[in-house]
């Protein structure tokens, strides 16, 4: 690790059940490799890395809503993206910018069946929208299949509440009507 970062983050207890906040992460990301064009090392660029965001969550009685967006910025992209091309890489497009975001809500439905219980059960729906190529260098061209919509409906389970399991649906919609794509998730979290 050649370059350090730094990130920092802020939450605000507005009222009972009401957290809002954002955090921000700055640092270069060249960490002073070479890339091999044509038998020839050149140095990757910086390419300081912005990272900001905004989220929000409201709980009340079994209700969980959460709201978050995001926005990064790479400086240098344009030079790293001719680099990579030069080099030959698959995917030699850097973006300048990048977004996303994304909204849930959630219901915990064991309070009804056994009242005081540490156990949750949550039907859930989540809505996301990226586009990791917003806004990418001049000379370029930006691919609209990095810019989708996902409509996540799905179930999570909290036997104690430091253990999840997940299971979800996933439709991904891009923007060049490529066909949608539907995929079956499950997962598994613990915090320690």
């Amino acid at each position: 690790a050649n370059d350090l970062a730094v990130v920092s983050r802020v939450d605000l207890d507005v009222f009972e059940g009401m957290r809002v906040g954002g955090s921000y992460y700055v640092g270069n990301s060249g960490q002073d490799q070479d890339i091999d064009v044509c038998g020839t090392d050149f140095g990757v660029p910086n390419a300081r890395t912005n990272v900001w965001e905004v989220h929000g969550e409201y709980r009340w009685f079994g209700l969980t809503t959460r709201a978050l967006w995001t926005q990064a910025r790479v400086s240098d992209a344009g030079s790293l993206s001719g680099l990579l091309s030069a080099s030959g890489a698959d995917d030699p497009v850097v973006a300048r910018r990048m977004i996303g975001g994304y909204g849930e809500i959630a219901y915990d439905v064991i309070p009804l069946f056994f009242p005081g219980s540490e156990m949750s059960l949550e039907p859930f729906f989540r809505f996301e929208y990226v586009d990791t190529q917003n806004d990418v260098p001049s000379g370029f061209e930006a691919d609209r299949s990095f810019k989708q919509r996902l409509y996540i409906p799905g179930l999570q389970f909290k036997p104690i509440p430091n253990v999840v399991l997940k299971l979800d649906y996933r439709r991904i919609e891009d923007f060049l009507d490529s066909g949608n794509e539907d995929e079956v998730s499950l997962g598994f979290g613990l915090i320690f």
